[in-house]
């Protein structure tokens, strides 16, 4: 584990982020259901716009509203007429961290990464992982390509074995119990438990000493 004390030290100090971070988070535990229009359109445009995922990006253009109406007209009642909340409220009665949370963590990435892709025809896992974050911060990982790079800087032969399993996307799953691994290793280690903010604040100081 190419990992020190310190690293972890720094990783669960305030920086210039935390503040726009407290805002997301302040947002989506205020206005956590999906059966608003102006709640879901706020929240799933200012964590994308501010994580570079937004869920129009890259996205095919053709006959499809463009602007602002795609958001109003195709996302938002997309997200509506989903089951994600019945997805998060059954989370949100399980332990962060404990298998069973773990297991329907991964069955409700797939659920909404499989929304976001029947609105954008493309795999935004990444948007899914940081959306679902936001809600339940202590349940879910941040996966992005920064992430993924930080974590091989620091558990460089890591591997895991996934079961097959079509209610997980396989990316994700992957991702997500490397990090709880690195997370078992730096409690046993160091004796701290990390969140999922920390560890992905942790990630990306490593991806960015290594760019």
């Amino acid at each position: 584990m190419n990992l020190t004390k310190n690293d972890v030290h720094q990783c669960q100090q305030k920086d210039d982020w935390s503040l726009g971070n407290r805002i997301l988070y302040d947002l989506c535990k205020k206005h956590p259901r999906h059966d608003q229009k102006d709640e879901i359109l706020a929240k799933i445009w200012l964590i994308g716009r501010a994580y570079s995922a937004s869920i129009e990006r890259r996205s095919p253009q053709r006959g499809r509203p463009k602007g602002d109406r795609f958001y109003t007209y195709v996302v938002v009642p997309k997200i509506m007429r989903s089951k994600i909340d019945k997805y998060l409220d059954e989370i949100k009665k399980l332990r962060p961290m404990s298998e069973r949370s773990n297991q329907k963590a991964l069955q409700a990435h797939k659920y909404l990464t499989m929304i976001f892709k029947e609105i954008s025809q493309r795999d935004k896992r990444s948007l899914a992982s940081k959306y679902l974050h936001f809600h339940l911060p202590n349940h879910f990982f941040i996966y992005d390509n920064r992430a993924k790079s930080g974590l091989r800087m620091i558990l460089p032969r890591q591997r895991i074995t996934i079961i097959s399993d079509k209610k997980c996307d396989k990316q994700y799953a992957v991702y997500f119990r490397k990090v709880i691994e690195l997370r078992n290793k730096i409690s046993q280690e160091y004796q701290v438990n990390l969140t999922p903010r920390e560890i992905d604040k942790m990630l990306l100081v490593k991806a960015a000493m290594y760019k």
